[in-house]
């Protein structure tokens, strides 16, 4: 009988694969409950061992994208009549 594979295990290899085949530095996985407005980053991979590692298992308060797009409207808005 197999034993069914560890999901971390297979989220780190994917977001690996997908950084190799794309040929980028950096390659994370962002993850985010629209209930709760929280998110955390569940993996991360950096090329460079230099690069800080962002994934945490720590769930932090996020921003809608609706909140920035708002945000920019009002920005535009703020430096067009000035």
């Amino acid at each position: 009988m197999s034993t069914p594979a560890d999901p971390k295990i297979i989220l780190v290899e994917l977001v690996t694969a997908i950084a190799n085949t794309l040929k980028v530095d950096r390659c994370f996985l962002y993850v985010r409950d629209p209930q709760t407005r929280l998110a955390q980053v569940a993996c991360c991979f950096c090329r460079n061992p230099r690069v800080p590692d962002v994934s945490s298992n720590q769930w932090q308060e996020t921003v809608y994208v609706e909140d920035l797009e708002a945000s920019t409207t009002r920005i535009k808005a703020t430096t067009h009549s000035a």
